[in-house]
C-alpha cells in the first residue's frame, strides 16, 4: 500500500534523497551491478541515502517486468514502423547498455570545431490587440533569455560526451559578447576567438508567444558585409594549419562569414577527419549550399530542404537527392536530416539507410539539427555503422525538440537512458 508518491523532474534521486531522508531506497535487479547503470548514477545514490541513514536493496531479477518495454511494444507510443526499426536496432546491436558502451567510447576523441557563434535572444510577449493607428498586433513584453548558439552549442553537445573539445571561430569587435560566450562555455571546452573589426557577433532575436513558444517575428544583428577581412582569414588559416591535430574537425557552416574557402583548404592539407554541416537560412538563402566550398569529406550533414538546393530539385525522391548530393561532394558518408520523417543515410559504396524520427513531443526545433550533428559526426569518426549513427542522431534529436532553443545541450545521461529506454 501506497501512502504518497513524489514525481521527480531530476537526473538523480541524490537531492531529494537528501531532503526525504529515506529509510529504504529499493531499485530493480539491472543497478545491482554499477558498471551496468547506463546513467553512472547509482553509486552517488546509495552514498546519499547511507549519508541520512537509509539502506539501499535492489530487487530479487528471477522475473523482471520492464515498463519501458510494456509501453514501446503495447500502448501505442511508437507506430508499427517505429516499433519494427526498434526491433531491428536491438537484434542488430542488442540492448540499450550495449550501445551505451559503444558511446561512452566517444570520451576518447579530441574534437576541434569551427564555425559561427550565434547568441539566440528569446523574447517572450502576449498580444494585446490591433493598433488603431495601424495595421499590426501590439505585443507586452514578459521576459527575455538568451543562449549561446551555433558552433558553441554544437560544442557543448559534443562535450557531452567527448572530453577534449576546442572551439576556433571569429567573434566580431563591436558587440562582440565575448563574455557572456565563454560564460556559456561547458567545463571541458576552449575557446581561440579571433576578431572581426567594425562587425558584431551575430546576434538572433525571436520573438515568442509565452504560452505556446509559438515565434511571431525575428530580427538579425549580422555583419554589413560578410566578407571575412583577409588578414583575420590568413590568421585564422595559419592557426588551424599548426595547430596540434585532433581526431575530429568539425565544420558548423551557418553562412555568416567565418567559414571561406582558404579555411576549408587548410583544413583537407591536415588529413584528419572532416565532418561539415552546412545550413541554408534566411541571411544567406542559396548562397551556402554545401556544393559551395567542400569537396572531399568524410561525413556531412544536412536537413532535406538543404540538400535540395544544393542539387536544385525540388521533387526529386529522396533517395535521389542523397545519391547525387553523396556523389557531388565527394564524401564517404552524408546524413539528411527530414524533421518528422526522421533521417536518411547514404555511405560511398551504395549503401542507404532510412530512420524513422522518434519524437512523441515537440517544444522547439531550433537546435535540433545542430544536437543530431553533434553526435552523428562524433560517432562517424569512430566508424560506427551507418544506421547505428542514424539511430543515435534520432534519439538525439527526440530529446533536443523538448528543450527550448539552445538553453542547454541533451545530457549524456539523459541520452543514455532514452536509448536504453527505447531498446527495451
Amino acid at each position: 500500500m501506497v501512502d504518497f508518491v513524489c514525481l521527480l523532474d531530476e537526473y538523480t534521486a541524490v537531492e531529494s534523497m537528501l531532503k526525504l531522508r529515506p529509510q529504504v531506497y529499493v531499485k530493480g535487479p539491472d543497478y545491482r551491478d554499477p558498471s551496468q547503470d547506463v546513467t553512472g548514477k547509482i553509486l552517488d545514490e546509495e552514498q546519499a541515502v547511507r549519508a541520512v541513514g537509509g539502506q539501499i536493496f535492489f530487487t530479487s531479477d528471477d522475473v523482471v517486468f520492464s515498463s519501458s518495454s510494456l509501453i514501446n511494444r503495447f500502448l501505442g507510443v511508437f507506430s508499427d514502423t517505429q516499433r519494427g526499426y526498434l526491433e531491428d536496432i536491438r537484434n542488430r546491436y542488442g540492448s540499450g547498455a550495449e550501445v551505451s558502451a559503444r558511446l561512452q567510447r566517444l570520451a576518447e576523441l579530441r574534437v576541434r570545431l569551427i564555425g559561427d557563434v550565434i547568441v539566440d535572444e528569446y523574447v517572450y510577449c502576449e498580444p494585446l490587440g490591433q493598433s488603431l493607428k495601424h495595421p499590426l498586433v501590439v505585443h507586452k513584453y514578459n521576459k527575455e533569455e538568451r543562449f549561446a548558439g551555433g558552433v558553441v552549442a554544437v560544442a557543448n553537445q559534443v562535450a557531452e560526451l567527448c572530453r577534449s573539445v576546442e572551439i576556433v571561430t571569429v567573434l566580431g569587435e563591436r558587440n562582440s559578447h565575448e563574455e557572456f560566450v565563454r560564460s556559456r562555455l561547458a567545463p571541458n571546452v576552449t575557446l581561440r576567438a579571433f576578431g572581426w573589426a567594425d562587425s558584431p557577433t551575430v546576434v538572433k532575436r525571436r520573438y515568442l508567444y509565452e504560452n505556446v513558444e509559438q515565434k511571431v517575428f525575428e530580427v538579425c544583428y549580422i555583419a554589413d558585409h560578410e566578407r571575412l577581412p583577409a588578414g583575420v582569414e590568413t590568421e585564422m588559416t595559419r592557426y588551424l594549419t599548426q595547430a596540434a591535430e585532433v581526431d575530429l574537425v568539425m565544420v558548423c557552416d551557418y553562412g555568416h562569414g567565418v567559414i571561406t574557402e582558404s579555411v576549408v583548404e587548410g583544413l583537407r592539407s591536415r588529413g584528419q577527419f572532416v565532418a561539415v554541416n552546412a545550413q541554408t537560412n534566411s541571411a544567406n538563402m542559396g548562397f551556402n549550399l554545401i556544393t559551395k566550398k567542400y569537396n572531399r569529406l568524410d561525413f556531412a550533414s544536412v536537413d532535406e530542404a538543404e540538400a535540395r538546393l544544393a542539387v536544385q530539385e525540388r521533387h526529386e525522391d529522396i533517395r535521389a537527392i542523397g545519391s547525387r548530393l553523396l556523389k557531388s561532394i565527394d564524401s564517404r558518408r552524408l546524413l539528411i536530416t527530414r524533421g518528422r520523417n526522421g533521417s536518411i543515410g547514404f555511405e560511398r559504396d551504395g549503401v542507404i539507410c532510412v530512420a524513422p524520427a522518434l519524437a512523441t513531443q515537440v517544444v522547439d526545433r531550433v537546435g535540433a539539427g545542430d544536437a543530431c550533428f553533434a553526435v552523428t559526426a562524433s560517432c562517424s569518426a569512430l566508424d560506427m555503422p551507418l544506421d547505428l549513427i542514424a539511430f543515435v542522431g534520432n534519439a538525439v534529436g527526440s530529446l533536443a525538440v523538448q528543450i527550448v532553443g539552445n538553453r542547454q545541450p541533451v545530457t549524456a545521461a539523459d541520452l543514455l537512458k532514452f536509448i536504453s529506454t527505447l531498446l527495451k
